[in-house]
């Protein structure tokens, strides 16, 4: 008969050997294949027999086990505590509205990004996006950019330039001459032609006669405009000629002339 439901075997009824009687072959025999079919029924240790039936643990633990290799091969806890640890950032991940190979509106793609150790986050992956990250090199996503010559230049010169000239405004001079530029700076160039002259440009230097003035260097000086075409010089206490315009200053002496710069 077979096992109980505990596992306790019990021999078949009438097989039992009784002292001082002839033994029954029949009974015997049957004893025998009685036992020979639970011991096949049973578990070999050495792995050999092969489970028919679910096994109930009976609460008890199945300890010492090898750490899985297989798909199949049973996880220990320390396995299973491993993959826990990543539940949060799966269950983040599963509540993501996340496209990963699907178009979603405006015909983009999302693509997800750790925010911290335990949460994510989905953002559109736009055709623009797609394409500078798959652009081959430099040159590839210079053209995804849309970026003209100009932006791959290590240094600008002249060769590069062939747009409106820049305004003053902005630092230029508004003009490709050198005299528009004068122009537009407000620089009124002196060709030294007329002999009544009242303005020079900025950084132009003068002879004049310092009259009784002894002006030390760097000083202020007020030159003017001499009558009949004569030297220009300073007269003492501002009087006596036109005085030429803008500022000027004083450069020092040289063999009874001063010389004299205009700064503004």
């Amino acid at each position: 008969m077979p096992r109980s439901g505990s596992g306790v075997y019990t021999q078949p009824v009438g097989t039992e050997a009784v002292a001082g009687a002839i033994a029954s072959a029949d009974a015997f025999n049957e004893l025998i294949t009685d036992i020979s079919d639970e011991m096949t029924a049973s578990l070999a240790v050495d792995g050999r027999t092969v489970w028919t039936g679910d096994q109930d643990a009976g609460t008890n633990t199945v300890t010492n086990l090898a750490a899985p290799v297989n798909a199949n091969d049973a996880a220990r806890k320390a396995d299973v505590d491993a993959v826990a640890g990543l539940s949060t950032k799966l269950l983040a991940i599963d509540a993501l509205d996340w496209h990963p190979g699907t178009a979603v509106v405006g015909g983009t793609f999302s693509i997800m990004y750790c925010t911290d150790d335990d949460s994510v986050a989905a953002l559109p992956f736009y055709t623009f996006g797609q394409n500078l990250i798959s652009a081959t090199g430099s040159a590839a996503a210079h053209t995804v950019l849309g970026l003209g010559d100009l932006a791959s230049e290590d240094t600008v010169d002249d060769d590069d330039w062939s747009g409106t000239p820049l305004a003053v405004a902005n630092g230029g001079t508004g003009a490709t001459t050198v005299a528009g530029a004068q122009t537009n700076l407000g620089i009124t160039p002196y060709t030294g032609g007329d002999v009544d002259n009242l303005d020079f440009p900025v950084g132009s230097h003068l002879m004049v006669n310092p009259g009784s003035t002894t002006p030390h260097r760097n000083a202020s000086v007020s030159p003017t405009l001499g009558s009949a075409g004569g030297q220009y010089q300073i007269v003492e206490g501002g009087g006596g000629g036109t005085p030429l315009n803008g500022t000027w200053r004083c450069r020092g002496h040289a063999g009874g002339s001063l010389l004299v710069q205009r700064t503004g």
